[in-house]
């Protein structure tokens, strides 16, 4: 019985192993992407969209509701609102033209987006003040799009500069927005089912887990079962324990700010008497700080090693089953396969 256990408890090790890696694999092929400076370019081209709309409001005049409202400020009113849609349609055409080479060539997008759209507002803002003043200052346009131009190319410069030294992604944030991300592969940070898929694949092509029976199998998932409701069980009593801290707080309703500073002094004395220190008001609040700074960190790293073990576990319990069907629809079939062997050899 303890060669068994032994055993039960290699088996589990090595397909959490397993699937751990597979987490880090992708973990490292998502940083990759991270760095690669098509991700910096497409977020830059994002940025560049959102302030090439939110331009209209600056360079035309805004639309400002009076309480008299009158004919021409009711067409004034019409014609903007029309423009605002003709503004809105030129974007996004220009925008969808350009981001049409984001996958296959990315930096023709940068170029697009740095030379093309910084120059949507300049046309439009030179077209309005020209209709106005029937001049039109050429000059200054030119400075304002290679002002405009260099300006996008530096916050380009610093999206890429961040995302390369920035280099890897944080555990507890890849497995975050693998959750939010909906089943698309393509993105940055893959969603989990293509994570779940992945290791499940990993594992059940591995040499040492192919030799895994039905048996096996189900003695891993129990293992698995009893571990995940260990830790979320410790996870919501701790849970508790920092909530039962944060009722602290409610001294502040029922006591004053110089009251609770007088009872925090005259604990802090108490503590420094038992303890031989100088009782000093400033000392006690300074290491309250320090305290509380404690058990926040240590708070938020219980969360995040209790959040990535789940996860790994979720995963192990899925694949377990998955080989459990597998390991089933095998034994029916071979089941089969004799039964119509042995029906075929009788006379």
């Amino acid at each position: 019985m303890q060669l068994l256990s032994e055993q039960v408890f290699e088996h589990f090790t090595c397909v959490y192993d397993h699937v751990k890696a597979s987490y880090e694999e992708l973990r490292q092929s998502a940083a990759k992407k991270l760095r690669h400076p098509s991700t910096s370019i497409k977020w830059h081209f994002f940025l560049t969209i959102l302030a090439v709309f939110l331009s209209w409001f600056f360079i035309f005049n805004p639309i400002i509701f009076t309480n008299h409202l009158s004919l021409e400020t009711l067409f004034s009113l019409l014609i903007r609102g029309v423009g605002f849609g003709v503004w809105v349609f030129i974007v996004a055409l220009v925008g969808n033209r350009i981001y049409r080479y984001s996958d296959h060539k990315p930096f023709l997008l940068l170029t697009g987006s740095i030379l093309i759209l910084t120059a949507l507002p300049i046309i439009f803002g030179t077209i309005s003040h020209a209709l106005i003043t029937q001049t039109i200052d050429l000059s200054a346009t030119i400075k304002a799009y290679v002002g405009w131009s260099i300006i996008s190319l530096s916050i380009w410069s610093f999206l890429f500069g961040i995302c390369f030294i920035i280099g890897n992604i944080p555990l507890i944030i890849f497995l975050i927005f693998s959750s939010i991300n909906n089943h698309k592969e393509d993105r940055l940070i893959p969603s989990y089912m293509h994570i779940t898929r992945y290791a499940t694949k990993n594992v059940l092509t591995n040499t040492v887990c192919k030799e895994f029976t039905a048996n096996d199998w189900q003695n891993i998932e129990q293992v698995n079962r009893w571990k995940f409701d260990g830790i979320n069980g410790r996870l919501q009593a701790f849970s508790f324990g920092i909530s039962g801290l944060g009722f602290l707080s409610v001294f502040a309703l029922l006591f004053s700010a110089d009251e609770i500073r007088l009872l925090h002094n005259q604990f802090w004395e108490l503590i420094a008497k038992l303890l031989g220190l100088p009782s000093e008001p400033e000392t006690g609040i300074q290491l309250f700080t320090i305290l509380v700074g404690i058990v926040v960190l240590l708070a938020l790293s219980y969360f995040y090693r209790a959040y990535t073990e789940l996860r790994y576990l979720e995963t192990v319990g899925i694949i377990c089953s998955l080989a459990q069907d597998r390991d089933r629809l095998m034994v029916n079939s071979i089941s089969k396969d004799r039964q119509e062997t042995a029906d075929m050899q009788k006379p």
